[in-house]
């Protein structure tokens, strides 16, 4: 007797005794019941392949540089400055997860990673006044609220300023510390992932989850607002973000 053939089959021959495996109509090439396309929350993707777009997307601020370099964003820190900061300024949701690969070329600075940034009472963060300098006690202690992270934590000297540090601004309140710092090696590639649903962050390095917290006790959690890239350092210190993904989850 011929097989039916199914829409979707598999043919295995062996010793001359052919072999039906037959797939499901309602399993091939479709989604699982209840998955989403993930096509459709991807809020903002780049892998740095051409110049960084500064009309639509980034604005750079401080006292340093920051370009698409090797298929790379690339921050630079002047000499004698006093930070490079590059946003985007798109304005995203609560409820987000974002990812990228992080990498510096020697130990002599600190990255430090803003998320759900605005001005007062949410005003947009690019109009308040005066200009920042890239100094960073104007993300931490001035006009700004947010969430920083902290990762690779070296003076411009090359001093080891121990840990990694999860913090509420402005007042740069402590919501978490991971000792050892997780990315503290230079000339390695980490993966980063930062999620955040109100006021519950979660910080995964190489997919090892190094912060989990809670923002509590200090009034409500921040929730939708921008996202930021901070090198302070020596200016031999190139800071590497690349793969940038930004992805609702709720």
């Amino acid at each position: 007797m011929p097989a039916i053939k199914p829409s979707c089959p598999i043919y295995c021959r062996h010793l001359g005794t052919y072999l039906v495996v037959v797939l499901a109509w309602m399993g091939c090439g479709r989604s699982a019941p209840g998955e989403r396309s993930k096509t459709s929350d991807i809020l903002f993707e780049s892998a740095f392949d051409g110049p960084l777009d500064l009309r639509s997307d980034w604005i750079i601020e401080g006292t340093g540089t920051a370009e698409s370099a090797d298929g790379k964003l690339a921050l630079k820190e002047y000499p004698d400055g006093e930070g490079v900061v590059a946003w985007l300024r798109q304005r995203f949701p609560d409820s987000i997860a974002i990812s990228f690969d992080l990498a510096f070329n020697n130990n002599r600075g600190i990255g430090v990673f803003f998320f759900a940034v605005n001005g007062p009472d949410g005003a947009d963060p690019f109009e308040v006044s005066p200009a920042r300098t890239g100094a960073y006690d104007e993300y931490i202690r001035g006009s700004l609220d947010g969430y920083s992270l902290s990762l690779h934590r070296f003076w411009p000297d090359g001093r080891n300023n121990p840990g990694s540090n999860l913090r509420r601004n402005s007042g740069f309140h402590l919501l978490h510390t991971a000792d050892p710092d997780p990315a503290l090696e230079s000339g390695r590639t980490y993966a980063i992932r930062i999620t955040k649903n109100a006021g519950a962050i979660t910080v995964s390095v190489d997919g090892l989850v190094v912060h989990d917290a809670v923002d509590a006790g200090f009034g409500d959690p921040w929730t939708s607002g921008h996202v930021g890239f901070r090198l302070r350092g020596d200016h031999s210190c190139v800071m590497t973000i690349d793969n940038l993904r930004i992805e609702r989850t709720g």
